[in-house]
C-alpha cells in the first residue's frame, strides 16, 4: 500500500507547480499592463526576463519530478531558470546592438 501514498504525493506535487506557473504567467503578463512598467524599458525586460526564468525554473522541477531535498535537482532548476531568463538574448543579436531602446522596438 506504499504506492498509493506516494503517487498521491507526485500528483498534488505536479498540481502545485503546475498552479505556480499559471500563476507566475499571469503575474509576469499583469506587471506588463502598468504603466510604470511599460513606460520603462529597462523595467519591462526585467520583468520579462524574470517571468521566462520563473517559468523555466518551475517548468524543469515538474518535468524532473523534483526531491526539493536532493541539491542536485535544485542546481538543475536553477540552471534552467538562468537560461530561460537569457532566452530573450536573440533581441540583442538582432539588433546588432547591446542599447536596450533598440532591441526592444
Amino acid at each position: 500500500m506504499q504506492v498509493v501514498p506516494h503517487v498521491l504525493k507526485t500528483v498534488c506535487k505536479h498540481i502545485l507547480l503546475t498552479s505556480f506557473v499559471v500563476c507566475t504567467c499571469v503575474a509576469g503578463d499583469l506587471l506588463l499592463r502598468y504603466k510604470w512598467v511599460v513606460d520603462r524599458d529597462y523595467c519591462r525586460a526585467i520583468v520579462d526576463s524574470a517571468t521566462h526564468g520563473a517559468v523555466a525554473l518551475l517548468s524543469w522541477l515538474i518535468v524532473q519530478n523534483v526531491d526539493f531535498l536532493k541539491q542536485r535537482h535544485l542546481a538543475e532548476s536553477m540552471l534552467c531558470g538562468v537560461l530561460g531568463s537569457v532566452i530573450d538574448i536573440d533581441h540583442f543579436l538582432l539588433a546588432r546592438s547591446f542599447q536596450l531602446k533598440v532591441c526592444v522596438l
